[in-house]
């Protein structure tokens, strides 16, 4: 009833009239031909009237599947509302796996309902999971809610994608090709750097001529570090191995951030009492470095030459008491007096506190050493494990270089031991060619030889023959 009211003012419509759906009168052809299907008599009351207009044949369910069957209808977001504006209205969309394998190039072309390869499949669940991945993210960005679970289930998906794709060869040959294009690409990036970082030194000012000098050193050390890393790529060792258990993600981030802290409180000077921002790190900044380096320099030395002072006093204090030894050894033979014997107490008593300020001097000053060297050691520690590894690899390297150098030399050896065999095979291919240049000749000699007898027969044969006739 609502929709006869909603239709009454359409014009050339009769609401009263009976729904009475009828076919066209269907022509003889392929196309009405006969199926294996038997007519049965329909239990409705309409077989009463007799209408021969109506067509109460039952639908083929087997056919009507090979039929539709292949459709992949997609109705999401699709508006079956009655609405007359094109705009607003949006159909399902409906493909075949025909069109689909057409489109895609994922499979035949053809008609038939054979299975799909596996290749086929792979590509198929690929552009599929791909499709879901752009339909989840477009509903992120239209700030539709989706589900955590859905997110979760096509990552499980992809990672599925990617392991069967890891155990075809074809894909590990791609996946060869894309690390080795990559890899050429860092190197690249790499060399361009350098060359950068090169002449960027080479362009510095005539002023900055100390500047240069002070990060010359940090310079070497970083391209020492660069050599060595792409020594140990070359050779295929590793500094760290990340499929390695024990290499734990935490401590080696500690690590990282320890490191940078102390290049930072190296590079990065001190804030002024007013307050301002620290400047970022340059060319001043590796001045005061380099300051504080010479000034530890110093340091160092007037530390050795304070302890070399302090062995040279050790030395005489030494001489002093073997001859005051001596002296005395030879003082008790005679006789001793009471004045005597004081005096030589009072003289031990004072090589005794000499000694022990000298050797109380010589420790202080190693402490106060330690003492001022403790920061240092303390600052470069998070350094210390990189250098310990790197001086490990170069000596899993100096190795490596020896077994070579033996190999090589065992090649070296083979290769004479080849060349004096190749050499006693010429002298034998000479000597055999030349006896088979010495046959030729003894062989050329004795055709002519025969040939002048044969001649001669010949001849005789010739002049013999007139006579027999």
């Amino acid at each position: 009833m609502a929709a006869a009211k909603k239709y009454a003012g359409l014009p050339d419509l009769d609401i009263a009239a009976p729904e009475i759906y009828e076919t066209p009168e269907l022509t003889e052809g392929p196309s009405t031909a006969p199926t294996a299907t038997l007519r049965t008599d329909s239990p409705l009351p309409s077989d009463a009237d007799g209408d021969e207009r109506l067509d109460h044949q039952r639908i083929d369910q087997e056919s009507a599947r090979r039929r539709f069957e292949p459709f992949v209808v997609d109705a999401r977001n699709v508006n079956f509302g009655d609405t007359v504006n094109a705009d607003e209205r949006i159909s399902y969309r409906a493909r075949t796996r025909r069109r689909r394998r057409a489109q895609f190039g994922d499979g035949s072309d053809d008609d038939s309902d054979e299975e799909e390869s596996l290749g086929a499949r792979i590509t198929r669940l690929k552009r599929e999971a791909l499709e879901v991945r752009l339909e989840l993210d477009r509903r992120k960005d239209e700030g539709v809610s989706a589900e955590t679970d859905d997110d979760g289930g096509v990552d499980e998906v992809e990672t599925l994608l990617s392991d069967l794709n890891a155990t075809t060869p074809h894909a590990r040959t791609r996946d060869h090709a894309e690390q080795a294009f990559l890899k050429t690409l860092r190197n690249t990036s790499q060399r361009a750097k350098d060359a950068a970082r090169k002449s960027t030194l080479s362009t510095a000012a005539p002023g900055q001529e100390t500047s240069v000098s002070a990060i010359s050193p940090t310079v070497a050390v970083a391209d020492f570090s660069d050599r060595l890393t792409a020594l140990e790529s070359a050779l295929g060792l590793t500094t760290v191995d990340p499929t390695s258990p024990a290499s734990a993600i935490l401590p080696t981030l500690h690590s990282l951030s320890e490191q940078i802290t102390t290049l930072s409180s190296i590079i990065t000077p001190a804030k002024g009492s007013s307050g301002s921002a620290a400047p970022p790190p340059s060319l001043p900044n590796l001045d005061a470095l380099q300051s504080r380096i010479q000034l530890l320099t110093a340091e160092a030395d007037k530390l050795s030459a304070s302890r070399k002072a302090a062995l040279a006093s050790l030395d005489e204090l030494q001489e002093a008491r073997l001859r005051y030894n001596t002296i005395r050894t030879n003082r008790t033979h005679s006789r001793p007096t009471s004045s005597h014997n004081g005096a030589m107490q009072d003289m031990d008593r004072q090589e005794a506190q000499l000694h022990s300020g000298l050797f109380l001097q010589e420790q202080a000053s190693k402490i106060n050493a330690l003492y001022q060297l403790l920061p240092t050691i303390q600052g470069l520690q998070p350094l210390l494990p990189t250098v310990l590894e790197r001086l490990r690899s170069l000596s899993v390297i100096h190795a490596g270089a020896a077994e070579a150098r033996g190999e090589l030399d065992e090649v070296m050896r083979r290769q004479d031991e080849t060349r004096e065999e190749i050499k006693k095979w010429r002298e034998a291919v000479e000597s055999v060619e030349k006896k088979m240049t010495e046959m030729s000749k003894d062989m050329k000699e004795n055709v002519d030889v025969v040939g002048g007898l044969i001649g001669g027969v010949e001849q005789r044969i010739k002049a013999l023959g007139p006579g027999s006739q």
